[in-house]
């Protein structure tokens, strides 16, 4: 009886543990950048803020604003290569903000992660001057 008893025990105290475990509640988001018009992958900053609107800090990409004071915007911002970047996030609605350089606009999408899933997002970016195409 006090076997079974210890085994209940165990069941019970996994069982907690999985249900609570970080990864559980997590999902994969992967972001591509590309160029509106050519479909090329482009190198660019994102940003990523959850439903409260909190920051939410990606570990494996550098932060645009590293070395730099604590504060400022600067630090809101994410670079990605030119390719696709994989993500594992707390499940949960999120507001992406993304650009390549100075010479796009921001594009700026809403995107949900759901907990045990993968999600690809390619993210259109419009330019509005092409500095390599016209020679500066």
């Amino acid at each position: 009886m006090r076997s079974l008893l210890q085994i209940l025990t165990l069941l019970a105290a996994s069982a907690i543990y999985w249900t609570q475990s970080p990864e559980r509640n997590q999902g994969t988001l992967s972001i591509e950048l590309i160029d509106a018009a050519t479909q090329q992958s482009l190198p660019g900053l994102i940003s990523l803020r959850n439903e409260q609107g909190q920051l939410e800090r990606l570990p494996g990409l550098l932060p645009r604003g590293l070395g730099l004071d604590a504060n400022g915007p600067i630090h809101d911002w994410f670079v990605v290569r030119d390719q696709i970047t994989p993500l594992k996030l707390p499940a949960g609605k999120y507001q992406l903000k993304a650009l390549s350089g100075i010479e796009t606009r921001q594009a700026e999408h809403v995107v949900e992660v759901v907990a045990g899933e993968s999600r690809q997002l390619r993210v259109p970016l419009t330019r509005f001057y092409h500095a390599e195409a016209n020679g500066r």
